[in-house]
């Protein structure tokens, strides 16, 4: 709402805008006396792209967001924001002088506070104020000519120069892509990139604030050399994935010299089985970069010239180095093996194994695979970090209720609770959160575990590790635990009908058992048990709750705020069954920051679906129904939260995004 403001103060800072940085006091005091004052919440439209032109608006306070209609789907959404205006900035005038729709949609990023000359105003003071009307004419001619120094950029064939996978990867892919940016070559404190739109102040100032540190040297390019370059060597360099991917900001700041390996111990190398001093320093990079970027895995990959290194990273694999010769690959493979114990000279079998890793005085785990592949052995990292390894459950689980229905299940004395989803999904976390909040409960209590591998060390907790090659397979080691008076047990996986039988019946008979499955979904996780053997009466019987979930990328919590959609992302929201098109709800939005690295996203949360036991679904199970049956009737008894339900609450909560929620259970 429009207010009246100090003439003296709106004229005193009128002195540092632009379009009236010209006048003298007399008439900027003109000016104020004819202005008004509005304030906008964080969030809040000021005006929107297309609309028609009522005023000068002039940023007082706060900050705003100018935001552009990308004419067509950019992942879910169809608007990208173009630049950030601070206090002294103003807007809306081209549109009020030309009597043109407004060609941006302009909106508060926090709250923020505009002085308003109004179209009458304005016209007004234009037309008995020749002084104002001078001033306005310089301003804009100034703007001229700044553009058209700007279209004196040198122009340059991408397909002539020579593409660096590190350069570019040295700034937000999604930026790059959304501005037509392409960074070439690092020169002293210099950056020199190439654009399709070197005359756009908001795509230099959008790079420019990525790299602090350098100076920017733009040149143009054509929009056919960009399509090209990006596809013959951009996409096929980084991967059609990576492109549009970037790394999230630091979880840690360790530095190369922080890092020491636990070495294997008794171990006698020969002297040619240590690597260069180059090596070293190389794997040593590697693993501080990876666990200071918060990676999941790291993967160490053989091709016919380069080695190539890449990092998960919230769920993605990121290009990490792509510029490595081949010659590099066999020594970086030796000195992981060195470091995991593992025979280096056998190149032809898969072989396991664990690095610790300290870094001051915190300890990490990498669980090393290597795998024989046509160019070289390919060797994955898992990086386990113990501090997030455990969690509360009401961390994991947002949801307040169902994390209410977990911790339930999870303080019953006896009884199933399954953990279902793909690789990767947290599966293990959840599992080792809800054994370790068991444990605090009641210290008196014998807690063991079955695993392969031991992931994480949880005190009070009998872990062991199975092994099939000694004869100790989960269903063997399982019968001997059985005989050990366990109170709660933790079965790793359930891999095979033998195991999961024994399983199910030591929850009919006492125990409380947790463990994890492959499978889609919390009913599919039935039908998973039935297919693999288990009688329909015991799992029917024996299991209490089954939970299934995924992992979603977090907006950042430090740049979140609502956004307004379009009627196409909230169709697909509808038909997909996570926000109904007639719901009128606020839905958000990552803005980028530096905390999340311009990304809109840091860190990850889970998405679930829970299908409690009653009566009727265990009726429905015995009788062998159907997995959409079993399901109709979990939901008509309200027995079941579905991925849908749980993902509109992550949507409407601003925990997540609607391209987040589509992407992972998007209708088909």
């Amino acid at each position: 709402m429009s207010t009246t403001v100090d003439p003296e103060r709106v004229a005193q800072f009128l002195a540092g805008v632009s379009l009236f940085a010209g006048l003298d006091a007399e008439n900027r005091l003109k000016v104020a006396k004819v202005t008004g004052y509005a304030e906008y919440a964080a969030g809040e439209e000021i005006f929107r792209q297309g609309t028609e032109a009522d005023a000068i608006y002039i940023l007082a306070q706060g900050h705003v967001g100018v935001f552009l209609d990308a004419g067509g789907e950019i992942g879910v959404g169809l608007e990208q924001q173009i630049a950030t205006l601070s206090p002294g900035e103003a807007f809306g005038e081209m549109a009020l002088l030309l009597d043109e729709p407004r060609t941006a949609t302009i909106r508060a990023i926090v709250t923020s506070g505009c002085i308003l000359l109004s179209r009458e105003a304005f016209n007004r003071l234009m037309t008995h104020v020749p002084q104002i009307a001078s001033a306005v004419c310089r301003a804009l001619a100034s703007r001229l000519n700044k553009q058209n120094k700007q279209m004196g950029f040198q122009f340059v064939r991408l397909s002539e120069r020579r593409f660096d996978p590190e350069v570019y990867a040295a700034l937000p892919a999604p930026l790059l892509e959304r501005h037509q940016v392409v960074p070439l070559e690092v020169t002293g404190d210099a950056l020199l990139v190439a654009t399709t739109r070197p005359y756009d102040p908001a795509v230099i100032e959008a790079v420019s604030q990525c790299v602090p540190g350098l100076r920017l040297r733009v040149v143009a390019c054509s929009d056919e050399d960009y399509r090209n370059f990006m596809a013959r060597q951009v996409r096929p360099s980084l991967g059609s994935e990576a492109v549009g991917q970037t790394y999230a900001v630091p979880v840690y700041q360790f530095r190369a010299n922080d890092l020491s390996f636990v070495e294997p111990e008794g171990k006698v190398r020969r002297a040619s089985e240590v690597p260069g001093e180059q090596v070293v320093s190389l794997v040593t990079q590697v693993v501080v970069d990876a666990i200071n970027r918060g990676a999941s895995d790291i993967h160490i990959e053989p091709t016919d010239k380069f080695c190539r290194i890449r990092l998960r990273v919230d769920g993605r694999l990121l290009p990490y180095r792509d510029d490595l010769p081949s010659k590099f690959h066999p020594p970086v493979v030796s000195r992981f093996k060195i470091l995991a114990d593992m025979d280096i000279a056998e190149r032809r079998k898969p072989q396991d194994g664990r690095i610790g890793v300290r870094l001051n005085d915190r300890a990490f785990d990498l669980r090393v695979n290597t795998l024989p592949t046509m160019y070289g052995e390919k060797v994955v990292m898992r990086v386990l970090d113990p501090v997030k390894s455990v969690r509360p459950i009401d961390e994991l689980i947002l949801s307040e209720p169902l994390a209410a229905a977990v911790r339930k299940a999870v303080f019953r004395p006896s009884g199933g609770i399954f953990i279902a989803g793909p690789t990767g999904s947290g599966k293990t976390t959840t599992l080792y959160s809800a054994v370790n909040e068991r444990k605090q409960v009641a210290n008196d209590l014998n807690i063991v575990s079955l695993e392969d591998p031991v992931e994480y060390t949880l005190d009070g907790v009998n872990q062991t590790q199975v092994d099939e090659g000694a004869g100790m397979g989960f269903a063997s080691a399982l019968r001997a635990l059985l005989r050990q008076d366990p109170n709660v047990i933790m079965v790793g996986e359930m891999r095979d009908a033998e195991t999961a039988e024994i399983a199910l019946e030591a929850a009919l008979t006492g125990h409380l058992v947790l463990s994890t499955l492959h499978a889609d979904g919390a009913v599919e996780s039935v039908a998973r048990l039935l297919k693999m053997g288990c009688p329909a009466y015991l799992v029917a019987t024996a299991l209490d709750l089954l939970l299934a979930q995924r992992l979603l990328r977090r907006t950042c919590r430090h740049c979140a705020q609502p956004h307004d959609y379009s009627g196409v992302v909230r169709a697909h929201l509808a038909r997909a069954g996570i926000v109904g098109a007639d719901e009128a709800v606020t839905l958000y939005k990552g803005a980028g920051c530096d905390h999340c690295h311009k990304t809109g996203y840091k860190g990850r949360v889970g998405a679930y679906e829970v299908l409690r036991m009653n009566d009727p679904v265990r009726e429905a199970i015995s009788l062998g129904e159907s997995e959409s049956r079993v399901r109709a009737v979990a939901m008509e008894t309200r027995a079941m939260m579905t991925f849908q339900q749980y993902a509109a609450f992550l949507v409407k909560g601003g925990h997540t995004t609607p391209s987040e929620a589509l992407r992972m259970f998007g209708a088909d």
